[in-house]
């Protein structure tokens, strides 16, 4: 099997296991062809715990077991969350984390670092604050296309 059937076959094996949990989605797929590595990103609204993770692998390997999808050939799994310092890929993930604060990366090279206010299909907006010169804070609101966006970090913050 070729790496994009393989990855598309997982897809739609996890994406139905995790249909048991509404609160549930899949990020990413990726499958490394030659050293058989599946790596599956979950997410959920309110966060993925360890314990899910684990169901999704234990029963992902089993399912690969049983279609033979690597043959007899050794392979690996990891079935985990996001993380931090990854960037947001899916509406949904956007939609979690408005009230956090986020970095967003100009497909043009500049940034923007505010608070993540709201989201839609089409953009997200941004609230921004910056001191005058007579040291007050001055708050204001902008809206970015998604098209004009390449990428967006949330930012941790201590």
């Amino acid at each position: 099997m070729i790496q994009n059937e393989i990855s598309g076959r997982i897809q739609e094996f996890t994406e139905a296991f995790i249909a048991q949990w509404p609160d549930a989605f899949l990020v990413d797929v990726q499958v490394t062809t030659g050293k058989n590595k599946v790596t599956i990103l979950l997410d959920a609204d309110h966060g993925i715990n360890i314990d899910r993770c684990a169901t999704v692998n234990k029963a992902l390997v089993k399912w690969i077991e049983e279609k033979k999808i690597f043959g007899s050939a050794n392979y690996t799994t990891e079935v985990s969350s996001p993380g931090i310092d990854r960037p947001l890929k899916l509406l949904r993930q956007f939609l979690k984390n408005v009230g956090r604060t986020v970095q967003v990366q100009m497909a043009e090279g500049t940034g923007q670092v505010g608070k993540l206010t709201a989201v839609t299909e089409n953009d997200i907006s941004l609230q921004l604050e910056s001191k005058t010169k007579n040291k007050q804070t001055e708050v204001k609101t902008i809206t970015i296309p998604f098209a004009q966006i390449k990428q967006v970090k949330v930012v941790v913050t201590f």
